[in-house]
């Protein structure tokens, strides 16, 4: 029942913000189009899809355990326990930092990624504030939904066993990966690796979910830190590495230098936490 109630306010999540993004493209004389694969760059359209894609994300959060019957101020609770283990979250924090910083010194050292600043220097420093002030709430509304919610249900709903606990977080790393391609994606791009390199990334953050004690202490720093570093990096470096060695600018992670430092960090908050 868990896992059927948790699919339906997904779903109906989507479906409400398809259907306001369809009124909004039909106000402003667009033609319609499925969820976020809309062309246009007009103010209205977008700035509505943000809105709704935060509505969405609380829907999720709050809906589920409303449906389920759920006292939300335990849920939350259980998101947040105190007190706050800032040794976890500092641990999260140099698992993740420390490897990228140690793997774009290699890749400069060897000529796989040129330092080649991005914009001129006004723009750039906005920017920059921008990545600082982004990940760490963004990364709180993703781990709410996909490891707070998504996971923590299926761990639930199977069997208590390693191998059932490592199906639940490949299953919500998938339902991770896939909802990023949702939105329309630039052709130049290598979906596949990129759908890939999600995908790790998903997995890492079920496995912080879980060593960290089934709360969103430990994911929410390991992932804000993982999305300040790629910003970082997308505004100064440019990859000249081979891609399937190195991955790229938007998924550093899905290269096999990348695939060997997800597989580390595991173990390392594994073993740390």
């Amino acid at each position: 029942m868990n896992i059927l109630v948790t699919v339906a306010v997904c779903g109906f999540a989507l479906v409400l913000l398809w259907a306001v993004q369809s009124v909004v493209l039909a106000f402003a004389g667009e033609p319609l189009a499925l969820p976020l694969r809309y062309t246009t760059r007009r103010p209205v359209v977008r700035w509505s899809s943000r809105v709704m894609i935060q509505l969405a994300w609380l829907i999720i959060v709050f809906g589920i355990p409303f449906m389920l019957g759920m006292d939300l101020h335990e849920v939350v609770h259980r998101a947040f326990p105190r007190p706050v283990p800032w040794r976890s979250v500092a641990i999260g924090f140099l698992v993740i930092f420390l490897p990228f910083l140690a793997a774009f010194a290699f890749y400069i050292k060897v000529g796989w990624v040129r330092i080649v600043p991005r914009f001129d220097a006004a723009t750039r420093r906005g920017k920059l504030l921008r990545r600082f002030l982004t990940p760490l709430p963004l990364a709180t509304a993703e781990e709410a939904v996909f490891r707070g919610t998504i996971l923590d249900q299926l761990l639930q709903w199977l069997p208590q066993s390693l191998a059932f606990s490592v199906l639940a977080v490949v299953i919500s790393a998938l339902s991770f990966s896939s909802v990023h391609f949702i939105r329309r994606q630039p052709q130049s791009k290598p979906v596949w690796q990129q759908a890939y390199g999600f995908f790790l990334a998903g997995c890492l953050f079920g496995v912080a979910y879980i060593v960290g004690g089934r709360n969103l202490w430990l994911p929410i720093p390991v992932h804000a830190t993982a999305i300040l570093m790629i910003e970082i990096e997308r505004l100064y470096c440019q990859f000249t590495g081979p891609r399937w060695l190195t991955g790229f600018a938007e998924s550093p992670y899905s290269g096999l230098i990348g695939n060997v430092a997800i597989v580390g960090m595991a173990i390392a908050l594994v073993i740390l936490v």
